[in-house]
């Protein structure tokens, strides 16, 4: 608690007047990452324009605030397998990937209505569709932070691969005149 009240200069006691102990610290952290991240993924949806850009657009901004700053972090790792270990921590996490998976799948939902995307070859919803994409994200992710050299392969290299993916997704289910 020493570091971290001296990084946000103030005192120790403080620190202590605003969070109860160094897992308060992270949990509000990450529940601050997730809330903003949430956020401008569910406004880039809302924006006017093609399905397949705003929803790239909207997956890239979730994973650039919401794990961005933990990806620079000489901690990930570390970071990355403490949040399932905190309860408070996992149900925060949790929620916020259900908030983004329930705009997600909204904005694929409308935009099925609207022509745009069809979901008839897959033969699944929604959804099931945005919960694959999702879960194969999160694994690239927990694979390239356990690697020994995560720490030299700068944040671009994984936006540029999870763009790939998520478009590969997108290929299967956008319609075309």
């Amino acid at each position: 608690m020493n570091d971290i009240a001296e990084a946000a200069d103030m005192s120790r006691p403080a620190l202590y007047l605003a969070f109860k102990n160094k897992e308060d610290v992270f949990c509000s952290t990450i529940s601050f990452l997730m809330s903003k991240a949430v956020v401008g993924s569910i406004n880039t949806l809302s924006q006017n324009g093609p399905i397949e850009e705003r929803f790239l657009s909207a997956m890239l901004d979730f994973e650039e605030t919401y794990w961005g700053p933990i990806a620079k972090s000489q901690h990930a790792f570390e970071i990355i397998n403490s949040t399932d270990k905190l309860d408070s921590t996992a149900e925060v996490i949790r929620l916020g990937r259900n908030q983004l998976r329930a705009a997600l799948s909204k904005a694929l939902k409308k935009a099925a209505c609207n022509g745009e995307v069809n979901f008839v070859n897959l033969k699944m919803e929604p959804s099931a569709f945005v919960g694959t994409l999702m879960s194969i994200l999160a694994a690239k992710k927990y694979q390239d932070y356990s690697s020994t050299d995560y720490i030299d392969v700068p944040l671009r290299k994984f936006t540029r691969r999870n763009s790939k993916i998520i478009k590969i997704f997108l290929q299967s289910i956008i319609s075309r005149p």
